[in-house]
């Protein structure tokens, strides 16, 4: 047998029940779809976790850095709290000067000596692209870079003629268009690469 205190309980319970079912009953009429919602729910957790690691990334390399090391047209090292950080400037492909497998290609010296120009014992900020890995498979940053007087490095190697635009199996990144248009008036100019008197355009 139940007590007073038992039953009010139980009756209590009962009438929740019947209220959940009730609404359940109301919101099925209306329409109301409960795996829509749970799907929308999901959405919005993952919408905000991706806004909450680019906002991460955004700040990782967030202020000016030193750059202590020019390795070639299209590599630098900065140096980042003590320790020296490789970077690999997105979109752009200089000649090479420095790969022991290789042999110095047509300009290759010319493009390092331009990028020393610009960026040695100076700061620059690092860019990253959401459409790309912060890291290639050899570690290094992949990132834009601007130096304090605004100077776009990247765009600035290929207009000159000292770097070709540089597309990764076909991916899409977030200059692409603008670097593509900076070949195009090098090319337009012969500047540096692209004059008949150095390299035509061809490695």
């Amino acid at each position: 047998m139940l007590n007073r205190k038992q039953k009010k309980y139980t009756q209590v319970a009962f009438l929740i029940i019947i209220f959940c079912l009730f609404l359940y009953q109301y919101a099925y009429q209306k329409g109301y779809d409960f795996g829509a919602k749970q799907n929308t729910l999901t959405v919005l957790k993952t919408s905000l976790q991706k806004t909450k690691d680019s906002a991460r990334e955004e700040t990782k390399y967030q202020g000016f850095y030193t750059v202590v090391h020019v390795a070639d047209g299209d590599t630098i090292d900065i140096e980042k709290e003590g320790a020296k950080v490789r970077v690999r400037l997105l979109g752009i492909n200089s000649p090479e000067s420095v790969d022991p497998r290789r042999s110095v290609e047509c300009y290759g010296k010319e493009s390092k000596t331009f990028m020393i120009g610009l960026v040695t014992d100076k700061k620059v900020r690092l860019e990253l692209d959401p459409l790309k890995p912060e890291k290639d498979e050899y570690d290094r940053v992949l990132a834009y870079v601007f130096t304090e007087q605004g100077v776009f490095v990247n765009q600035q190697m290929i207009e000159q003629g000292y770097a070709y635009e540089y597309t990764y199996k076909s991916e899409k990144y977030k200059y692409q268009e603008n670097f593509k248009s900076a070949q195009k008036i090098a090319k337009e100019a012969a500047a540096g690469l692209w004059a008949k008197a150095t390299c035509s355009g061809k490695k």
